[in-house]
């Protein structure tokens, strides 16, 4: 059977990718905010004829996004929730049933992403007689080259796409990005096409049920909605967001709650609307591959308010809902950690405030994100404070604080997310240090077999607070040296109880002589040959240093904050020689 009006269909999802790569990455932003199609092409979707056949694509990339668009004629006081509406997909022994939505104007919609290619048939299932029984098949075919499916779990801690590429995120956080001003969305996909950053955080939900501008929900007054109808136009701009992502290599981690609206209504529907509004939400966005669900924003804050979610129910309903199953978590604040042994969590995400806080000696702030993995899943610290200025410890971190935070979360084995907040920068933009230097760890962490890297502190001789290790055994290793710090009680003999003014005299012997002169810490390592790199994390340099192949080694950088870098090669080139880093590292003066 060939698909019914397929010449009245609208192009296939996501066909117009290229066009859109092409625009994005090429930053032709007045281009793309004069036409006005590329953010909001499918609010002008035009539903067909009466109760014809359904539409729908002869064929679409495995991966990709196969539409049928149904009319009907019945008369429903509310159509979102009277109407039910499936369709069962089969293509060999691969059986596949999702949900369908409605999408006003007497349209619904079914959204299926075929996950493996070949020849594909349909039946959809209603208690609408005009949408019940429709059939069809297509073909689903090989995906092109930058389509590599949604993203999975690999190798227990870490990301693949669907094709096993392996993946490295390198997350930002873009809260309100298809919420209001579109040229600041524009402005903010476009800084995205030319950043390293490949997933952002994005809300579905609007921080405000009392201020103008987009929503989820229906609006049917200025300050009043019905939270059991949807704005089937906010929806559409939203999927035409995803393909704008999806177009520049970007995933979109989605978070569906926040407990922001303590005024409002959005923080406090009941269990029953919050239910329909996940099903209504998967039923439209999950056949699209580049998002990642995160249930909610500060999960331990909505207590504060008064309100109690039952995030586990909630949680099972996301992981069932979703026939392609998404990765998804769920998101705390600085009050307290969910219990991330739950099986529909995959991996852990984490607010990591350890930054925000003074400490009163050197500290791990590793500690976090190594405890985290004891979950046995990926680790994800999707915040631990915003580079910026303004006058909160969340929004006022440095530049450098927040690369070497970035680098501390790594070397617990995990990712990490950047933010931004500055005071007056206009939205859409960075202007902070840290992104280009957060790209860099991404490059160094990519050319390195990431994935099979673990935290190594069983090399270190002692534990140190401000060193950390992260490896492949006998195959490469990175040695992370934080910034020197000295306990708050550190004191050399002559300060104490003396002060500018009112010195003390200096009394013969009262200085330890040893005092800078604490020796390197020792690790060992497996046996082999390695070259030897010194990596500055701030100005984004490497300095090869030469080779070594002693096990037991004693060292540290000569750049502090920095990363020492060991890779096993086979051999030794012409007139080179395999010393101890510590030799290596003194060939090369102090002061360059």
């Amino acid at each position: 059977m060939k698909p019914a009006n397929d010449a009245m269909s609208r192009a296939p999802v996501g066909g117009n990718l290229q066009a859109r790569r092409n625009i994005i990455k090429g930053v032709a932003l007045a281009a793309i905010a004069g036409a006005g199609n590329l953010l909001a092409e499918s609010s002008s979707r035009s539903p067909i004829g009466k109760n014809p056949a359904p539409a729908y694509s002869s064929q679409v990339e495995q991966w990709g996004v196969q539409e049928i668009t149904l009319r009907s004629d019945g008369k429903y006081e509310n159509p979102f929730k009277e109407v039910q509406l499936q369709g069962t997909f089969s293509c060999g022994d691969t059986n596949l049933t999702v949900d369908g939505f409605f999408d006003g104007d007497a349209t619904w919609r079914i959204h299926f992403m075929p996950q493996r290619q070949g020849h594909w048939i349909f039946k959809t299932k209603s208690n609408d007689a005009a949408l019940d029984g429709r059939t069809g098949e297509f073909e689903a075919i090989a995906p092109k080259k930058n389509n590599h499916g949604p993203i999975r779990v690999a190798k227990k801690f870490h990301f693949s796409y669907a094709d096993s590429t392996p993946f490295y995120p390198l997350g930002t956080t873009t809260y309100g990005l298809f919420l209001g001003d579109r040229e600041a969305q524009v402005r903010m996909i476009g800084t995205l096409s030319q950043s390293e950053f490949n997933k952002a955080r994005i809300n579905v939900m609007a921080f405000s049920s009392l201020a103008p501008g987009d929503n989820a929900f229906l609006r049917t007054s200025s300050s009043q909605f019905d939270f059991d109808q949807y704005n089937v136009d906010f929806y559409r701009r939203f999927e035409a967001g995803l393909l704008d992502l999806q177009a520049i290599g970007v995933e979109a981690d989605l978070i569906l709650f926040h407990p922001y609206d303590s005024r409002g209504k959005l923080s406090k529907l009941p269990q029953g609307q919050d239910e329909a509004y996940i099903r209504y939400t998967v039923a439209r966005l999950s056949a699209y591959r580049n998002f990642w669900w995160t249930l909610t924003n500060e999960f331990d804050l909505f207590p504060m308010f008064g309100v109690q979610k039952n995030w586990r129910r909630l949680g099972e309903l996301l992981a069932t809902s979703d026939p392609y199953a998404h990765v998804r978590g769920i998101h705390n604040s600085c009050c307290g950690f969910y219990d991330n042994s739950e099986p529909w969590i995959t991996h852990v995400i984490l607010q990591d405030i350890t930054l925000q806080r003074l400490a009163s000696e050197p500290r791990n702030n590793s500690a976090m994100g190594l405890d985290s993995r004891k979950h046995g899943k990926p680790v994800v610290v999707d915040e631990y404070g915003y580079e910026g200025n303004i006058p909160m410890t969340w929004g006022s971190i440095a530049p450098r604080e927040t690369v070497e935070m970035h680098w501390s979360i790594v070397m617990a084995g995990a990712y990490g997310s950047h933010g931004e907040s500055y005071y007056g920068t206009p939205s859409g933009t960075y202007v902070g240090e840290s992104p280009q230097r957060l790209a860099f760890l991404k490059k160094i962490m990519m050319e390195m077999p990431f994935q099979d890297m673990e935290p190594l502190p069983e090399v270190m001789a002692e534990q140190n607070a401000s060193v950390t290790v992260l490896g492949s055994p006998g195959v490469c290793y990175i040695f992370h040296f934080s910034q020197p710090k000295e306990k708050a009680s550190w004191n050399l003999g002559f300060f104490g109880p003396a002060t500018p003014s009112h010195p003390l005299p200096i009394v013969s012997g009262s200085i330890d002589p040893n005092t800078f002169q604490t020796p390197p810490p020792r690790f060992t390592i497996k046996e082999g040959l390695y070259r030897v790199e010194m990596i500055d994390t701030w100005q984004m340099k490497t300095y090869p240093l030469g080779f070594t192949s002693d096990a037991s080694q004693q060292f540290r950088s000569m750049i502090e904050p920095g990363v020492i870098r060991l890779t096993r090669v086979e051999g030794l080139p012409p007139q080179e020689k395999a010393l101890p880093i510590e030799q290596l590292l003194q060939r090369r003066p102090l002061f360059m």
